[in-house]
């Protein structure tokens, strides 16, 4: 797709191979006999996974492809900016969370801070969004009605200018008319 760019390319076609090894090791390992603690390596594998993706999403350029795709933020350059910037730091942060806690062996943690990960930047992308909004409704044109005093003279000797000229083409309109009425 043309809206890709290489470094977001290669990031997707990273993702699956990546996914693909990690799920083949456990596979194998299960199949060899060790006795794995799912319930800890699955976090700690995607906790570290989603650390790397935290890393690169603030420096992801808009794109309908890879990033936070919510409408207000695909709609204006400096909110998909913010909501990146905003993604990156939680995920990083929320994935050192569940690093850190992996070792509770608890689903229900992986999934709640998962969800908060997720919920955290949308929130903040739209509260940015209604931001941009109020502060585009609110700028002003300026008063163009008001004048300094020698912005005032000015006008007034243009205003002069203008009505000498005026009686100057009027009076020439006037003695052409004469000629032509003789």
């Amino acid at each position: 797709s043309k809206n890709i760019t290489s470094k977001n390319l290669k990031l997707v076609l990273w993702i699956t191979p990546a996914i693909s090894v990690f799920v083949s090791g456990v596979i194998y390992s299960f199949s060899l006999g060790y006795k794995l603690n799912i319930n800890t390596i699955f976090p700690i594998f995607f906790g570290l996974f989603f650390i790397v993706i935290g890393n690169y999403m603030p420096k992801c350029k808009q794109n309908y492809s890879i990033g936070v795709k919510v409408p207000w933020a695909l709609e204006s350059e400096e909110n998909w900016n913010f909501t990146h910037r905003l993604s990156g730091k939680t995920w990083v942060i929320g994935c050192l969370a569940i690093i850190a806690l992996s070792f509770l062996n608890s689903v229900w943690i992986f999934m709640l801070i998962t969800i908060i990960m997720v919920i955290i930047p949308v929130i903040g992308s739209y509260l940015f969004y209604k931001k941009e909004k109020k502060m585009s409704n609110d700028i002003k044109t300026p008063v163009t009605d008001t004048y300094d005093e020698s912005s005032i003279q000015v006008l007034e000797g243009l205003e002069a200018v203008r009505k000498i000229l005026d009686a100057k083409i009027g009076d020439a309109h006037s003695a052409e008319r004469q000629e032509d009425e003789d």
